[in-house]
């Protein structure tokens, strides 16, 4: 149970007084303190039992926010639909910490007397690119004197995805194929690969055959390029891709590859999530789909347990350490780090807490995320 602003102060005045009186001996002000202080008390107690059976479910959020991703600069509206559940009209408070973005029109907050559906309406940008935190939503719920409160997160935080410049994701042509894979990895069409590097799906210990040959492709780069022509299928599965702590210099950078490795899993039928760590120890996450114009965000929810989940963080933050090591427990969950000034201090931790760990030199990012994708249980070299 918690007390609004005004009626805590009230109540530390009147114990003040109460003391105050006491020291003096003025019976008159001792008990017209206790008669207040009960009253309170005994008010609070009985309002608080109407409103704590009110949790999140109460209440049907919806929040949409676009675009997602959104240029650095550029105006990215909210949109929150609040529906209540409750029968009758009561006092709410609704917010939206803005820590990360800055307003630029509108109200985050909305108060009043909720009987119907509430919309709030606001618009926020960020000159700082890469993942952005928006959110979570809080509600605080009120008796009817607004004397006593009851706070509580109604919709979890949502990834706002920041790039530089209109995000616009380059995708090569793509064909079907019947050959499946026992892991996603790339596609046998000598038409899908990551930018065209078909070389790095083939595992190194693999030896290369005459049949593995593309000598099409190979014969019009003049012999200077072998190109291969068998590949491991992607199959539908679930992939999540996390933004951690310590990357600001190569935010963007990895927030790009991501995008681009989830837009070509997307077309092969797979399930990509963005997972990011929120602070206080608290990673969140959402899923990715195939829009009109691109990639978009989802409703944030639970990360799925089965499939893949490349994790790239520098692990600064000892507490995003023990919530990977808890999340490691229910998902296959591999770190990539990204090399840095840092020393060994990244993997020391991530070794530490028994997590699977690649390192990993930034230039080398994007071909090792897809080896990665394509041997989950292997070390790159």
């Amino acid at each position: 149970m918690m007390l609004t602003k005004n009626l805590a102060r009230t109540y530390q005045s009147l114990a003040f007084t109460l003391a105050f009186s006491l020291i003096l001996n003025m019976p008159t002000l001792i008990l017209a303190s206790l008669t207040f202080m009960v009253f309170i008390a005994v008010y609070s107690t009985l309002a608080w039992r109407k409103i704590r059976r009110i949790t999140p479910n109460t209440f049907n959020v919806v929040v949409s926010v676009s675009p997602n991703p959104a240029s650095r600069g550029g105006r990215v509206r909210v949109r929150m639909t609040l529906s209540p559940g409750l029968g009758k009209p009561v006092p709410l408070e609704v917010y939206a910490p803005l820590h990360e973005v800055r307003l630029l029109e509108g109200s985050n907050r909305w108060e009043g007397i909720v009987d119907d559906e509430v919309t709030m309406e606001f618009s926020v940008t960020s000159d700082v690119v890469g993942l952005r935190v928006l959110g979570p939503f809080y509600a605080a719920v009120k008796d009817g004197m607004g004397f006593v409160v009851k706070e509580m997160e109604i919709h979890p935080p949502i990834p706002l995805l920041i790039l530089s410049e209109a995000p616009w994701i380059n995708v090569p042509p793509t064909s079907q194929t019947l050959v499946g894979a026992p892991s996603p990895g790339h596609s046998k069409t000598p038409f899908m690969g990551s930018r065209d590097d078909y070389r790095v799906s083939l595992p190194q210990d693999q030896p290369l055959t005459m049949r593995d040959v593309d000598w099409r492709r190979t014969a019009r780069s003049g012999g200077e390029e072998i190109y291969v022509k068998e590949y491991d299928r992607r199959r539908k599965s679930n992939i999540v891709f996390g933004i951690g702590t310590g990357i600001g210099d190569i935010e963007e950078r990895v927030l790009t590859e991501i995008l681009y490795l989830a837009y070509l899993h997307i077309i092969e039928g797979s399930n990509p999530w963005i997972m990011f760590y929120v602070g206080g120890g608290r990673i969140a996450a959402a899923p990715l789909i195939r829009g009109l114009v691109g990639l978009s965000v989802e409703k944030p929810g639970n990360p799925p347990s089965g499939g893949i989940s490349l994790y790239i963080s520098r692990l600064t933050d000892v507490e995003e350490v023990k919530a990977l090591k808890e999340l490691s427990r229910v998902m296959d969950l591999r770190i990539v780090i990204p090399a840095s000034k840092m020393g060994d201090a990244p993997q020391s931790r991530a070794f530490k807490a028994g997590l699977k760990f690649n390192v990993v030199e930034v230039d080398e990012l994007p071909s090792a995320l897809t080896r990665i994708l394509v041997m989950p249980g292997g070390v790159l070299r």
